[in-house]
């Protein structure tokens, strides 16, 4: 440990560290505590899987920067944890979540606590996120397809964005909104904020059924949003 703090200097531009963290997560399939070490067939051991952290540490030192990709994945989870703050008034919540919502403020990680805290709540992150939009999406199960595929739309009511994930395999954004109660997906070029908006237009480019309800979702391209 005292070898590695003399050679890497934890003061990282927080962004960074935010963005190879949701990599690494990405990568390892989860989170992996521990490098893991196993015998190979000639009785050498070697190392099977590298630790989220050690994986993060090694992009840090490298001479590449982040991608823009990377980064607004690493925006995304860092804002919110962000979002979490009103959690800290409440009684139940734990020190864990204390402490990512504090490091999540920070734009310089400055210890090994740090780096292990935004490296490690990832997976709780996404653990978080996926059951709120499952309740988001019990909003929707009376969902339908209300146009035929080619129409044109427009809504000039609450259009409410619940998910914007990207997709390493698709290079874009895939972007989940409930409009009038019914599911709407699209997949966009750039990372549209989670909030609800007040004005849509699009195409219907198909109809299709929701993956985790199983409810009818029209899926749009040529999205226009306000």
């Amino acid at each position: 440990m005292t070898k590695r703090n003399a050679t890497v200097p934890l003061d990282y531009p927080a962004d960074h560290v935010w963005a190879y963290a949701v990599e690494a997560h990405r990568a390892n399939g989860g989170y992996y505590k521990k490098t893991e070490w196993d015998f190979d067939d000639n009785g050498d051991i070697v190392q099977t899987r590298v630790s989220n952290k050690e994986m993060v540490l090694s992009m840090l030192k490298s001479l590449d920067k982040p991608n823009n990709a990377m980064l607004a994945a690493g925006q995304e989870y860092r804002e919110f944890w962000q979002g979490q703050m009103l959690q800290l008034l409440t009684d139940s919540v734990n020190d864990f979540v204390k402490t990512v919502v504090v490091v999540a403020e920070k734009d310089t990680i400055e210890s090994e606590l740090e780096l292990s805290v935004v490296v490690s709540c990832i997976e709780s992150a996404d653990k978080q996120k996926k059951n709120q939009q499952l309740e988001h999406r019990k909003r929707s199960l009376n969902s339908g397809w209300r146009y035929s595929v080619g129409s044109p739309v427009e809504f000039r009511s609450d259009v409410e964005v619940i998910c914007c994930r990207y997709l390493d395999k698709i290079g874009a954004y895939a972007v989940d909104s409930i409009i009038d109660g019914d599911l709407y997906f699209w997949w966009s070029q750039r990372d549209v904020a989670v909030k609800t908006y007040k004005y849509l237009t699009a195409r219907v480019k198909k109809t299709d059924v929701d993956f985790y309800t199983k409810v009818p979702v029209t899926q749009l391209n040529y999205v226009k949003v306000l």
